[in-house]
């Protein structure tokens, strides 16, 4: 896992199974609930899936950072979150 660096921004991608960036899912949580999506993620890899974790403690504070980061964090082009 990644480390929790992010968290001053709001969210930050926690584990990613697409190396080239590009998941299949972005799979997204806060609090108690990122161990679910954690286990998820562990279950759609194993079906062939590339999924990537978003832990987002605050999403106002997401909202507040630049395009660009937002766009790092949760790529516009995945439609399926």
């Amino acid at each position: 896992y990644a480390p929790a660096s992010g968290v001053q921004k709001g969210a930050y991608v926690l584990k990613c199974a697409a190396p080239d960036g590009n998941p299949d899912v972005i799979l997204m949580a806060s609090g108690s609930e990122v161990s679910l999506i954690c286990d998820a993620y562990d279950i759609l890899v194993s079906k062939g899936i590339k999924p990537r974790i978003v832990s987002m403690p605050s999403f106002n504070l997401f909202e507040q950072q630049s395009e660009e980061y937002k766009e790092s964090v949760i790529p516009p082009k995945v439609r399926a979150r």
